[in-house]
């Protein structure tokens, strides 16, 4: 993959679309978009792509989920995960960024975004 390109995990397949299509406008490279978490975590270990969006389920452990992810991510993968609930981006980068707007999740996925600590 590319050193922009994006994965994509979603059940909601509109709203990956328009994910997609906001990253695509942009020029940043969107790779497959994945329904499922465990297929998902097989094609991030093949392709190591530099950033996967991740739509999370309210019944699934976060904090598993992405450790499940960051465990298939080489080491300058982020995990930015989003939720159709609220308007709450996280952003796993070895760090975490608590919240973002639609322009800083572009800056997030073309890393411009200065370093914060976690909160």
């Amino acid at each position: 993959m590319s050193q922009e390109q994006v994965l994509i995990i979603s059940h909601h397949l509109l709203f990956a679309q328009a994910i997609r299509q906001m990253l695509e406008v942009k020029g940043i490279p969107v790779g497959p978009i994945v329904e499922d978490v465990n297929h998902a975590v097989e094609i991030i270990a093949r392709l190591q792509p530099a950033t996967v969006i991740v739509d999370t389920d309210p019944k699934v452990n976060r904090d598993m989920l992405v450790a499940q992810l960051l465990t298939a991510c080489g080491e300058e993968c982020r995990i930015l995960v989003v939720s159709l609930e609220n308007t709450d981006v996280n952003v796993y980068i070895r760090q975490r960024v608590s919240r973002a707007t639609d322009s800083e999740l572009i800056a997030l996925v073309r890393r411009t975004l200065p370093k914060v600590p976690c909160s």
